[in-house]
């Protein structure tokens, strides 16, 4: 996962890296996160990028949600191939 591409707030980056942490430390999300672009805006998350599968798009977003403070997702990720 690429660093913040503009300037974030302080409780935003600090979301950010949460978030992160969360889907490094999810095993159904480890090997994803590098693949996943990623900006937050006043809690809301941008997601972009490709994952391999549904099921692994789902679990991404699952382990977004599931972050304190996030209060949203714009969900941009797809299905490769």
């Amino acid at each position: 996962m690429s660093q913040p591409q503009r300037k974030m707030s302080p409780q935003d980056e600090s979301l950010w890296f949460k978030i992160r942490v969360a889907l490094k430390v999810d095993p159904s999300t480890e090997s994803l996160r590098d693949f996943i672009k990623m900006q937050v805006n006043r809690g809301q998350v941008t997601l972009e990028g490709a994952v391999p599968s549904a099921e692994a798009l789902h679990n991404v977003q699952r382990v977004v949600l599931s972050v304190a403070d996030v209060v949203g997702i714009d969900n941009r990720l797809t299905v490769a191939g």
